[in-house]
């Protein structure tokens, strides 16, 4: 709104900015460290915009990889880059079977698909039943997919819905949204033209996260650029 030379009130509920970031003291360490969400992932588009227009893109940065690790001392490396990082796609589980890596891999490309073209009852569904209903070997999701849903969701596969995500350490980190609760969200559009709420819990693609607050933002921006101006 500011680029396009309006003039904008922001209301906010708390006594500081930030949202449900909040910085902490702690005495042991030299900095004061941020707490909220804590995962990016790189289709985060409108976020990276953002972090583009304030000129902090370049301090996020991507691991390569890591190393599973199971209790029995078993382990597993991953990446996210290059040709071995289809390998980790296809199942790095050590107990996976060649078959259980080709259904892993057919349960991916599922997957994308249907991220692609998502179908009509996709937020009726939990995480693990979308798993289930894509045929998503035990093994694959043990050693990435769950695990990945968790970190990026925040939300356990079994409970909460697809498009949903819960974080339960800190109150009020974000908001619960369990199965036959997205058609609550408060879209940006309201029955006052000039009045849009933004947040990650209104009517976004995304569950609660930072690419959903955003998103928020930019769709309450078009809105109200979209209003005719005022002489």
């Amino acid at each position: 709104m500011a680029e396009a030379g309006k003039q904008v009130t922001v209301l906010e509920r708390r006594t500081r900015l930030g949202g449900r970031t909040r910085a902490m003291r702690v005495e042991s360490v030299d900095d004061v460290p941020d707490n909220g969400r804590h995962v990016i992932a790189s289709g985060y588009m409108h976020l990276f915009r953002y972090l583009d227009s304030i000129g902090t893109r370049q301090f996020v940065a991507f691991p390569r990889g890591g190393t599973l690790r199971w209790p029995d001392g078993r382990k597993a490396d991953v990446r996210t880059t290059g040709i071995r990082a289809v390998r980790t796609l296809l199942g790095v589980h050590p107990d996976m079977s060649p078959i259980d890596r080709l259904r892993s891999a057919r349960a991916t490309l599922r997957l994308g698909w249907q991220c692609l073209r998502r179908p009509e009852d996709l937020a009726d569904l939990t995480t693990e039943q979308w798993f289930q209903r894509v045929g998503m070997p035990a093994a694959a999701r043990e050693a990435l997919w769950d695990w990945m849903a968790l970190s990026i969701a925040a939300e356990p596969v079994q409970r909460g819905s697809v498009v949903a995500a819960q974080v339960v350490k800190m109150p009020k980190a974000t908001f619960s949204q369990v199965l036959g609760t997205h058609g609550l969200r408060q879209p940006q559009r309201t029955s006052v033209p000039t009045l849009v709420p933004a947040g990650d819990w209104t009517a976004t693609d995304w569950s609660a996260t930072m690419e959903s607050a955003v998103q928020s933002a930019a769709r309450a921006v078009d809105l109200l650029l979209e209003l005719p101006s005022e002489p």
